[in-house]
């Protein structure tokens, strides 16, 4: 699947996600690259015995999607890794939308007057293939 790593994530108004910046002094909006590269290259504490080869996997990805500027061709397990390692870095604002791009669905969904009223049914597929 080719994903545009340089979109910006939107929240529920359609309007880009702005994150403080790392120095503090002002704001920016998140890309799905930007995203994914901070998960990617973050250990988490249930990694400790991560291989060495796994760590260079993640920067070789993390490489590819930072020096993106069009849609980068990745694998079904390259995306999986994406959406497992997004969701232990971040809460449901950027999970959600960063999913979205990354299933290939739109990051907000258009709702018509009818199922405006309806209770959301839709529930989240796990990602590691268990029920």
């Amino acid at each position: 699947m080719k994903i545009d790593f340089t979109k910006e994530l939107v929240g529920f108004d359609g309007k880009p996600i702005e994150l403080p910046t790392e120095d503090g002094q002002g704001s920016e909006n998140w890309t799905l690259g930007r995203v994914c590269t901070e998960a990617l290259m973050a250990m988490f504490p249930d990694e400790k015995d991560l291989s060495g080869s796994e760590k260079l996997n993640r920067h070789y990805l993390a490489s590819k999607i930072h020096r993106a500027k069009r849609k980068v061709k990745l694998t079904a397990e390259d995306i999986s890794l994406l959406k497992k390692l997004v969701a232990k870095m971040f809460g449901p604002r950027l999970v959600g939308p960063a999913w979205c791009l990354l299933e290939g669905k739109p990051m907000v969904e258009e709702l018509d007057e009818e199922e405006d009223e309806k209770p959301a049914e839709k529930k989240a597929e796990p990602i590691d293939g268990t029920t």
